[in-house]
This record gives C-alpha cells, structure tokens and sequence, in this order.
C-alpha cells in the first residue's frame, strides 16, 4: 500500500486480495488506511451461508459459473459455485470415500475374525485410516467394541448424513467478502478473477526462467 502511494499518489483503490493474506489483521488495516478490498475468504466460512446456497436467486456469469450477492453489516458477501470445481471436488471426496470406506471395512473383517484383538492397536489402525482419508473420515464416527477381557470384538462405522449432505451441498462454492456494497456480484467476481490471471502470468514468466 505505502509503495503504491509513493510511486502513484493517495487514492482509495479496491485491494483484491487471495484467502493466504486476507486475515482480519490485513483488513483492518486496509479499512484503516481508507483503502477498499475484494477478498477471498476461508473455506469454513461457507457454512453460514448454507440457506443461501439452497435457493435459486443465482445469476450466471459464465456458462459455469453462477454467482449472487448477500449483504451482511454493511459489507458485501458473493457467493459463487462453479459447475467444473463442483465435478473435481466430488471426484476427489468420493475417491476419499470409497478408501476410508473399503480400509475400515477390512480392518472390521479382521477384527471379527479374531485376527486382531488388541483394542489399543486397532485404535491406532483407526487413527492411522483417519490421517490417510482426512476428507472422508471427517464425517464418520468409529467404535471398537469391547469384551470383559478388553479385547476388541467388533468395529463399527456410522455416517453423519446430515453433515455430508451439507458438504455436498457447499462443493464447488466459494465466497469472496467486499466493501463495495454498490457493486453488483459480476462486477464483484470479474474484478477477483483478475487475480487468478495475473498469478497465472507470474507462473508463466518464472517456467520462461
């Protein structure tokens, strides 16, 4: 900011900025400088706009791209979804899916079959399954059963359907946060996307390198 008010002048310009440096410290900052900003947020955010998501008051700005707008404490929320990053990112849950699935379910076979019985090295399979299908393990909960010995007897899976739903529903959106409450949500969305080209130009400059 101080660079780009010494070589052009004090002006309050839209500062678009990618999820890695938009912290609230950042912001702040910019607001402090009387500067605007177009910003993407944290994907963990996306959970409370999950209403929004399910109604149909979407505008198309590319044959695969569908954005609207929401206004909340006087800044401006776009909410986007991409058709294309919606088919990637389900193909990738449900690769994570069917792996933590079929693991655990071969770890339950040995467990029945009495070929593992320590409960507390099929706890740490269970674990183990977890760290190598984080995106599918996040939505199931695991119990090792146990006999009056201690020994592990059974492994059970259980889904929960409704937050899987909810990921589902959030596959293929994002969400960028501006101060430019006048702006309409094409405005918004085709003035961000000018920072995937211009990384996108800096990543062809270095690979001429």
């Amino acid at each position: 900011v101080e660079t780009m008010e010494k070589r052009f002048g004090s002006a309050r310009r839209v500062w678009v900025v990618d999820r890695g440096i938009a912290s609230e410290k950042n912001i702040a900052y910019l607001k402090e400088r009387k500067q605007s900003y177009l910003v993407g947020t944290p994907r963990s955010q996306l959970s409370q706009f999950e209403a929004e998501l399910c109604t149909k008051d979407w505008h198309k700005v590319r044959d695969a791209v569908e954005v609207k707008t929401i206004q909340r404490d006087g800044e401006t929320y776009v909410l986007a979804r991409s058709t294309q990053r919606r088919l990637k990112e389900r193909a990738i849950r449900r690769r994570q899916l069917l792996g933590w699935h079929g693991d655990l379910k071969r770890l339950a076979a040995r467990v029945s079959n009495g070929h593992l019985k320590n409960a507390d090295k099929v706890m740490e399979q269970v674990g183990r399954l977890r760290e190598r299908w984080p995106a599918a393990s996040k939505f199931a909960q695991v119990e090792v059963s146990r006999d009056d010995r201690g020994s592990a007897t059974r492994v059970t899976l259980r889904y929960d359907r409704m937050k899987l739903r909810a990921a589902l529903g959030r596959d293929g959106a994002y969400l960028l946060l501006s101060d430019q409450t006048d702006w309409t949500a094409e405005q918004l969305w085709s003035t961000y996307m000018q920072l995937p080209r211009a990384e996108e130009a800096f990543r062809s400059m270095k690979s001429h390198l």
